[in-house]
C-alpha cells in the first residue's frame, strides 16, 4: 500500500530529471516528493468534497500520467 501510493507517484514524478539524477536518488527524493503531493492532494481534495476511501485509487494514476506526461514533453521538447 505505502508503494503504491508514495512511491510510485513520486518517482514517476522524479523521472522528469532521470537524465540528472540516478535512479536511488530519484526514488528516495521521490518518495518525499510523493508523500508531500499525495497529502497536499488529498487534503484540498476532501475539501472539495471527494471522500477519502476514493482518493487512494484516483490519486496515484493520475500522479503518475502527470510525471509520464512531464517527462514526454520534455524529450520532445528536448530533440
Amino acid at each position: 500500500a505505502v508503494f503504491w501510493l508514495f512511491v510510485l507517484p513520486g518517482f514517476f514524478i522524479m523521472f522528469y530529471w532521470r537524465q540528472e539524477l540516478k535512479f536511488f536518488e530519484r526514488l528516495i527524493i521521490g518518495i518525499a516528493v510523493g508523500t508531500s503531493i499525495i497529502g497536499l492532494a488529498s487534503y484540498y481534495f476532501g475539501l472539495m468534497g471527494l471522500n477519502m476511501k476514493y482518493q487512494a485509487f484516483i490519486l496515484p494514476p493520475v500522479i503518475i500520467v502527470i510525471g509520464l506526461i512531464s517527462a514526454m514533453k520534455k524529450k520532445v521538447s528536448s530533440s
